[in-house]
């Protein structure tokens, strides 16, 4: 696996210490990253919004997402940050728009341990390339993927009683929002590029995202549309025409419906919130 690359680090009292003092501010990463916490908590800045967790707790990160992640002092467990390389067949969902953008609460302490005692294997072994090759650092990532998917799949049951062929589905759908979302496509062209029926499409999303492809669209649109009010300086009606609204109040009265605020309204809140980092 060229190129394959793996971040890890434990969090720990005296990382957290640092890491307050250091005014930490929104940044990004040019790979995947996991946290796993044990204990204590703290709050995650992403998409905009802030929220508050509480351990057992993971949160996943994809790359180049905008973030700041602030733990309480006591905060304990690992992150685990890896290159696409290391994604495996069936794991792409947790790290696209369908992994819930504020983490998820873990059913038990047990299941954060598990977790954990991955990640500390990966990163004993990262220290002695000579005994722990590649190959096995892609299979304990995809052990540990597959282990959080499980977890989250425990949070959505509808989900959890889907299909293999009906899980690959939602994955291309989700891989397809990613690159078309800006696009004026119908839910008919998305279909046809699925090779599958509108109903059946509709009937996944309503199972695991509890919402129809279009809702699940338009909310792709908006978390974009979040992120650039948040972070970007482009007018409303420059990043209204760049994700396909081609009027503007059309394209205000979608993001009020979808977030519960104006983008003006939104913009000016998020600047405060930075502001008062």
């Amino acid at each position: 696996m060229p190129n394959a690359s793996l971040s890890i680090f434990p969090v720990t009292e005296v990382r957290n210490l640092r890491f307050q003092c250091s005014e930490p501010a929104l940044h990004t990463h040019p790979f995947h990253q996991v946290f796993v916490l044990t204990r204590g908590g703290g709050r995650q800045i992403m998409h905009g919004e802030t929220v508050e967790f509480q351990a057992p707790w993971a949160l996943v990160v994809p790359r180049g997402q905008a973030h700041l992640y602030y733990p309480t002092a006591d905060a304990e467990g690992w992150s685990l940050g890896f290159t696409e390389e290391f994604l495996p067949a069936g794991t792409t969902l947790l790290v696209t728009n369908a992994f819930p953008p504020g983490g998820v609460a873990l059913a038990s302490p047990g299941v954060a341990d598990r977790l954990c005692a991955i990640v500390k294997i990966l990163h004993e072994g990262s220290s002695d390339a000579s005994t722990f090759c590649p190959t096995a650092q892609f299979h304990l990532v995809a052990a540990f993927l597959q282990l959080l998917h499980q977890a989250c799949q425990r949070q959505r049951p509808a989900e959890a009683s889907l299909s293999q062929a009906d899980h690959l589905l939602f994955q291309r759908f989700t891989r397809l929002m990613d690159e078309a979302y800006r696009s004026h496509w119908e839910m008919t062209r998305f279909a046809h590029e699925l090779r599958c029926s509108q109903r059946r499409l509709g009937g996944i999303c309503q199972r695991i995202l509890g919402k129809s492809p279009h809702a699940a669209l338009e909310e792709r649109r908006m978390i974009e549309a979040r992120r650039r009010l948040a972070h970007g300086t482009d007018s409303i009606q420059a990043i209204a025409l760049d994700l396909g609204y081609e009027d503007p109040s059309y394209f205000a009265k979608a993001f009020r419906r979808v977030v519960g605020q104006t983008p003006t309204d939104y913009r000016n809140s998020r600047a405060g919130m930075v502001a008062g980092q």
